[in-house]
């Protein structure tokens, strides 16, 4: 079997898919929902006319990343009588570009053809079943994709280990390695005489810098700033909430008990939904269609939405609009509730995050004499350098083509821009400069890392989203975000894309958005009334087992050790009540989120 390699580089795990599905004007018509009037006024001899086209809908749905996509075939099919055609609304979902699922790009090489290489999110884990129901609901086949944490082969300015603590303290960046890093950086940082240095300084970066260095900094992006998913968790006690919510309220055969990777990837789920949308005679997809601005007409008590599809202008009329949209998108969206969106402290309090990925196809798996052969049924090792932009992950598709793929993964902005700016390069430098950087973390194959086959390179410029310090908390946007306006526009106007949600970075944060808006906005619930699980209230205590966390000691530990301990979500809530640790955890996430 031809062995040849894929690499992964730069991956920032946010959810989103391509298809091509057009709803032409024809079907539109054919709805009844369209009326089409020639616009006055085009005198430019050759210019093509421009026309216009009004449509009336019940819920207009903006964005077809998987949060709109999820919502509107929510509403359109009922979940929990399996894909059953339900007395449902009628729907039109406005998408920008021309697919659908957002950032679920996968892609596939000349060189290896049968394999799938997910540029977006790529894995969904056992706790979140709104994403399995609909896997299962669509035949959709997966396979094993667990990621061993500790990683088997680390590097850090030179020194190659398998122990984190032994890196921190034989390579510290400081003249002073007698304590792990998360000790050091974490006492400065919290100690009093820097809190008022902070408030000061001209901004996070430049306040870590004056404590530590320029290596300072790129240490702290690397251990804290790669971890922060962990650490949103313990910055307000309702994040925990959010945490508990998605591991207790399955049972049964719904639980899986497995990380796992949609065959052929995220985008797979993506057209699904999209075709099931198409075919709902109730429903309408439009893509490359930009939504420019929503309006509120309170004669008419309805939304109207005006958009344009290269073809001329498009005007929707809407009883409710759901914005299922990131920040950047909702950026550009006017008129009066756009604006008045805008105007929110909730949507204030949400950071886009720079993010990227490459990948690359070898020959040959020449990382093997290092990380070894991986073949042990799904569980991944991984290579992870400190000094680098990289953290490969191998894993094994059978194929006639390849039989194993590195994926390698990094949360820093900065290695982000160095995707984009590569993503600019002729492919020859590009790839010289990922060999480079490859080379840093395997030292002893330097010189004799092959060129890639063929390589790919993709920048998103806000495919995270965080929160700004001294702001909401994750759980705060998120209520927001079922009702950003309130008064009239209470149950009519929501947002439901993973940017808004209270457990973000994943797939299933946007289909949980989504199943509180259903519930909150449409009295439609989709979540399956199991035990533990309490429907329509935000009360979820006591859970029927204990929460197994990875809690850190006072200051997370030396060489970020982490300490397991089973709590319950009561004592944990007694534990993060405590003062001092509740400002030490507080305050490391403010920073953090300032990246």
């Amino acid at each position: 079997m031809k062995s040849i390699a894929v690499l992964y580089a730069a991956l920032l795990c946010a959810p989103n898919g391509v298809m091509n599905v057009y709803a032409s004007e024809k079907q539109l018509q054919e709805k009844g929902t369209v009326r089409r009037t020639k616009k006055k006024g085009v005198t430019k001899k050759k210019a093509k006319a421009s026309t216009s086209m009004e449509a009336i809908v019940d819920v207009a749905i903006i964005g077809a990343g998987f949060g709109g996509l999820h919502i509107a075939d929510a509403l359109l099919y009922d979940p929990l009588e399996e894909n059953k055609e339900r007395d449902s609304p009628t729907v039109m979902v406005l998408e920008e570009k021309s697919s659908v699922g957002g950032r679920a790009i996968d892609i596939k090489f000349d060189a290896a053809p049968d394999v799938w290489v997910g540029m977006g999110p790529w894995r969904i884990i056992f706790d979140q079943f709104l994403g399995h129901r609909l896997i299962k609901r669509f035949g959709l086949e997966t396979i094993p994709f667990s990621i061993d944490r500790g990683a088997n082969s680390m590097t850090a300015r030179g020194m190659r280990s398998t122990n984190r603590t032994k890196i921190a303290d034989e390579r510290f960046f400081t003249d002073d390695p007698s304590k792990g890093f998360i000790d050091f950086i974490t006492e400065a940082i919290v100690a009093a005489s820097t809190t008022d240095r902070y408030d000061h300084s001209g901004g996070h970066k430049s306040f870590i810098t004056d404590l530590f260095g320029g290596e300072g900094w790129e240490q702290y992006k690397l251990n804290f700033h790669t971890f922060r998913g962990d650490y949103d968790l313990f910055s307000v006690w309702e994040e925990l909430v959010a945490a508990g919510r998605r591991s207790f309220f399955l049972s049964g055969e719904d639980r899986i008990n497995a990380v796992r990777s949609i065959v052929g990837g995220w985008s797979v789920l993506a057209k699904a939904l999209a075709a099931a949308i198409e075919f709902n005679e109730k429903a309408t997809l439009k893509l490359e269609t930009e939504v420019t601005s929503v309006d509120y007409d309170l004669k008419d008590d309805v939304y109207v939405l005006t958009a344009n599809d290269g073809n001329g202008q498009l005007k929707i009329f809407a009883k409710k609009v759901v914005f299922s949209v990131p920040k950047s998108a909702m950026a550009k969206i006017q008129g009066s509730i756009g604006e008045a969106i805008k105007s929110t402290d909730g949507y204030k309090s949400v950071a886009p995050y720079p993010v990227a990925k490459a990948a690359a196809v070898w020959e040959d798996k020449w990382w093997e004499p290092i990380l070894g052969d991986d073949d042990n049924d799904g569980i991944y090792n991984q290579a992870q350098g400190f000094s680098e932009c990289f953290r490969m992950i191998p894993y094994n598709f059978e194929s006639n083509y390849t039989a194993n793929v590195v994926h390698t993964a990094y949360t820093g902005e900065e290695c982000a821009h160095l995707i984009d700016r590569l993503s600019k390069l002729p492919k020859e430098v590009a790839d010289a400069e990922l060999i480079r950087h490859l080379e840093r973390m395997f030292p002893e194959l330097k010189g004799n890392i092959p060129m890639p086959l063929e390589s790919a390179y993709i920048f998103h410029d806000g495919g995270w989203h965080f929160n700004h310090p001294r702001t909401m908390t994750h759980e705060q946007t998120h209520e927001w975000a079922l009702d950003p306006l309130g008064g009239i526009h209470k149950a009519r106007v929501m947002m439901v894309a993973e940017a808004w949600a209270r457990a973000r970075g994943w797939v299933e944060a946007a289909f949980d958005i989504g199943a509180d808006a259903l519930e909150r906005n449409f009295n439609m619930t989709i979540r399956p009334n199991v035990p533990g699980f309490v429907e329509g209230s935000r009360d979820y205590w006591p859970p029927k087992q204990p929460f197994e966390v990875n809690w850190p000691s006072k200051y997370f530990g030396d060489g970020r050790r982490k300490a397991k301990e089973s709590l319950t979500f009561r004592q944990l809530k007694e534990t993060l009540e405590d003062a001092d640790v509740k400002r030490q955890l507080v305050d490391i996430i403010e920073f953090a989120n300032t990246l």
